[in-house]
């Protein structure tokens, strides 16, 4: 495993520079200062209410396709939509598996979203083709080797 030898560009990042520049370009257009070290790309995944617990900072998702549903659910006390609690969740042990979550429904189709990964969130069940990305940043990114920062703002 190569998570040992910390933050580094990953071989998808190496092998496809012109798709690295055109996504880092499409963030770019919608917030020229939004930095970040990890770009992801979804294809057909709906995510289980999970919590980010290796990122730092916000994220910014957008998802493009032809689907209908596959809004992201975002844990919010005092949100209108519940959701069950199905297994624990890093850092909320308060929570317990079963209790009905309240949280916000955010619509992300062809819509940019900042949110805070490290609360919980998730994706609805959706039909069609769905591509989200996301755009983060991961814990102890100012330990970054200056080779791989010049890769990266290459």
């Amino acid at each position: 495993s190569n998570y040992a030898l910390g933050l580094m560009c990953s071989r998808q990042t190496m092998v496809r520079p012109k798709l690295t520049r055109l996504l880092t370009r499409f963030v770019a257009q919608r917030d020229p200062k939004f930095t970040y070290t990890t770009i992801q790309l979804n294809k057909n995944y709906s995510a289980r209410m999970h919590v980010d617990g290796n990122n730092d900072g916000p994220s910014y998702i957008i998802a493009l396709g032809n689907y209908t549903g596959g809004e992201l659910w975002v844990y919010d006390e005092v949100g209108p939509y519940e959701m069950e609690l199905k297994e624990p969740l890093r850092g909320y042990s308060h929570l317990k598996v079963g209790t009905m979550l309240k949280g916000t429904l955010n619509h992300i189709c062809n819509k940019w979203l900042w949110f805070d990964g490290t609360i919980p969130h998730a994706v609805l069940p959706f039909k069609g083709e769905r591509m989200s990305i996301v755009f983060f940043s991961r814990k102890s990114w100012q330990k970054m080797k200056p080779e791989v920062v010049e890769n990266l703002e290459a």
